[in-house]
């Protein structure tokens, strides 16, 4: 986007994906946690990242225009879930069959079958282990910012469009801001499905994307894959609240760095 003179400095990268949607992320969550939309966060550094770095028309509809429709879609339907559906797992069954079809949607053609096969079932599996994470904002924003994080280091890594891994690092901020809320509040305030649909959907969909429009190997993205896993490792419950979530940071971003490993240590090539 053009901006005046004094604003140029909204023009750099780390402030377009990383502070400028850290800052809209905790202002959202400060403003709204009290009315459990804190989860809004995510969404909120999404779109100021959107709004930061595209000149948005809806034609043509690329792939990246594609995958910014799906975040603007996620978040209410993320708010549906919340006040209908918290606990139910036939709609977590349907969220991930809407990912994995929003997957084919942003990603075909594909150069490979099996490659775009793998890129449906992420998002999908993303969603229904993070929608299952009701009730603990501490686990599942942990997840999501190593989660986040991750994909934005081996899409830059892997050469992907430069958005892949910008906005990816925006969802790791806008996750980050409502951590530190937690953390500095030291209380539960609801993350919901507000924020962990929006940021299974996108995450799935930006490593899937590094994956097959960037040199990412899919061993990062599966191990990737196994963070929401990580998240759910029980923790003392003993612990205080702030102990517990830095155990679990601590278990997900172990996750991320075994996969960021990867980068230069790659597995074995296999055909998928």
């Amino acid at each position: 986007m053009d901006l005046p003179a004094p604003l140029l400095f909204l023009a750099h990268p780390a402030v377009q994906y990383g502070l400028a949607p850290f800052l809209a992320a905790l202002f959202t969550v400060m403003v709204l946690h009290r009315l459990r939309l804190g989860g809004l966060a995510l969404a909120a550094a999404f779109c100021t990242a959107v709004w930061l770095t595209v000149d948005w028309t809806l034609y043509p509809l690329t792939p990246l225009r594609k995958l910014i429709l799906i975040g603007l879609v996620t978040p209410p339907l993320g708010l549906l879930v919340d006040f209908m559906a918290r606990e139910s797992l036939a709609w977590r069954i349907a969220l991930a069959a809407l990912a994995a079809a929003a997957s084919i949607w942003v990603h075909e053609p594909a150069p490979d079958p099996a490659s775009l096969a793998a890129a449906v079932i992420l998002p999908a599996w993303l969603v229904m282990s993070l929608l299952a994470m009701n009730g603990a904002p501490g686990r599942s924003s942990g997840a999501i910012v190593a989660l986040a994080g991750g994909t934005a280091v081996c899409a830059a890594y892997g050469e992907a469009p430069v958005h892949f891994s910008g906005y990816a690092a925006s969802l790791a901020s806008g996750a980050g801001a409502f951590l530190l809320w937690l953390l500095g509040t030291n209380r539960k305030w609801s993350a919901g499905a507000v924020m962990r649909l929006p940021a299974a959907t996108l995450t799935g969909l930006l490593l899937g994307g590094a994956v097959l429009q960037g040199s990412t190997p899919w061993s990062a993205a599966l191990l990737l894959a196994l963070v929401p896993l990580a998240a759910r490792i029980p923790a003392p419950q003993h612990w205080a609240l702030r102990s517990q979530v830095a155990l679990v940071c601590l278990y997900t971003l172990a996750i991320a760095a075994a996969a960021v490993y990867t980068l230069w240590r790659p597995w074995p090539e296999t055909a998928l």
